[in-house]
């Protein structure tokens, strides 16, 4: 008997209406690949760890304000804010001067 597994659209919607946690691993677990390859290109390898660690807030943040109507699949939506929040963590990191090295 095969298992009928939910659309990620469906997967959305309860958490969003629902905070459904097990909706919300579900999801991570679907698309982690593509969160962690679109890190390892924007972000430089000595920070990668750091980033990671954003994965809930950057997947909460991509299906609370993932819109149907605006015709983009969730994946590719998830991959644009991937990708503003590695920039942004780039931009921020630049800002700093490392005093420690000689």
């Amino acid at each position: 008997m095969a298992i009928e597994t939910e659309t990620d659209l469906n997967l959305i919607k309860k958490i969003k209406k629902e905070n459904c946690s097990n909706s919300f691993v579900e999801l991570v677990d679907r698309h982690c690949k593509l969160f962690y390859s679109i890190c390892n290109k924007y972000v430089s390898q000595n920070k990668v760890p750091e980033v990671h660690l954003d994965i809930n807030y950057v997947f909460l943040k991509a299906a609370t304000s993932y819109q149907k109507d605006k015709k983009a699949k969730f994946s590719t939506w998830l991959a644009n804010c991937t990708r503003y929040h590695c920039l942004n963590y780039s931009k921020s990191e630049n800002r700093y001067v490392d005093t420690d090295s000689s």
